[in-house]
């Protein structure tokens, strides 16, 4: 599609964790996309924004790391770690103050948008 087409999935609880929405392709790997969970009267929603067709799964996940305890983006951080947006360095390190590429941004970016590599 040329733009972002919202879906929603209804939820019969709210989900633990980060919930989040990942794109099944073919190959069985999976990616993030932009995915919010509202409050709809009674019920509970995934609204997921998706630029083409797909099949989707909703995930609860939670991911921290060792060296965000105390960092002022902690929240943040553990938030795109959990929806899968970014990795860390390695292990439980996140490495918060180290410099990024251009490459890395763009990277980023690109999964937090759902875009297909």
């Amino acid at each position: 599609f040329g733009e972002y087409v919202e879906r929603r999935l209804l939820v019969s609880k709210p989900m633990q964790g980060t919930a989040t929405a990942v794109v099944v392709e073919p190959d069985g790997t999976f990616r993030h996309v932009p995915t919010k969970i509202v409050r709809a009267g009674e019920q509970w929603a995934a609204v997921i924004h998706s630029l083409g067709n797909s099949t989707y799964v909703l995930i609860s996940y939670s991911k921290t790391f060792e060296d965000t305890e105390r960092h002022w983006a902690k929240a943040v951080i553990d938030d795109m770690a959990s929806r899968r947006v970014v990795g860390g360095i390695g292990g439980d390190r996140f490495g918060p103050d180290l410099d990024i590429t251009r490459a890395e941004f763009a990277a980023m970016i690109t999964r937090a948008l759902g875009i297909a590599p």
